[in-house]
Formats: C-alpha cells, structure tokens, sequence
C-alpha cells in the first residue's frame, strides 16, 4: 500500500472541501473574513456534506463526512469503516484554515513591541 505524502493529503482534503458548486467562492469569503473555531466547524462540516467521495483508477481514492469531519484518501480501494481518516476533527479545521488562509478573529496577536 503507498502511502500519500502531504501534498496528496493536502491536494485530498482540496477536493473534499470544494466539491460543490461556489465552494472556493464561499471559501474566499469566508478567508476575507475570519471565523472562529466554531464557525469554522460549521462551514467545514457544511462543504463535507453528508457524506461523499469519489474514486477511479490511476487517482486518490476520497470518502467524507461532516459527522466528525472526517476526511479518507488512499490509493487503493479501502473502507472507511475500517480505515483511519487522514484527517478528523480539529486536524481538519487546522489544516482546512491553512489551505484556504481562514484566520480565527479570537486569536489575539501579542503586541511584540
């Protein structure tokens, strides 16, 4: 089995997240603006869905939830019921922050000087 490096997982949770129709509008959006954790969890478990995936030969093989914000990729065929997500809970808003430049407005700043 060949595992995914980051990129793929990164390149993975893209696809999960902007599945939809406006998806990288909203994401602009809400990039523009910030959102707390809360906020986040909401907009991340909104683009997961349900659930959803999708999958072919000679590419990543992708299942979601927003249940639990859980987020599977593999190169192979796998089932989700018995594999570990690449990406669960607050992994997934951080890494979903990162991908998309969301700032969380509760996050005080310092000052250094």
């Amino acid at each position: 089995m060949r595992d995914l490096t980051n990129e793929e997982k990164q390149k993975s949770l893209k696809r999960a997240l902007t599945c939809t129709g406006g998806a990288l509008d909203r994401w602009s959006a809400r990039a523009a603006t910030g959102l707390n954790d809360a906020d986040m969890a909401k907009a991340v478990r909104y683009e997961l869905g349900i659930c959803g995936g999708s999958g072919c030969s000679n590419s990543i093989r992708l299942h979601y939830e927003g249940a639990g914000l859980k987020v599977w990729a593999a190169w192979e065929i796998f089932i989700p019921s018995s594999e570990a997500p690449i990406f669960q809970g607050d992994a997934t808003i951080k890494a979903a922050r990162c991908l998309f430049g969301v700032k969380n407005p509760d996050d005080v700043q310092l000052d250094l000087f």
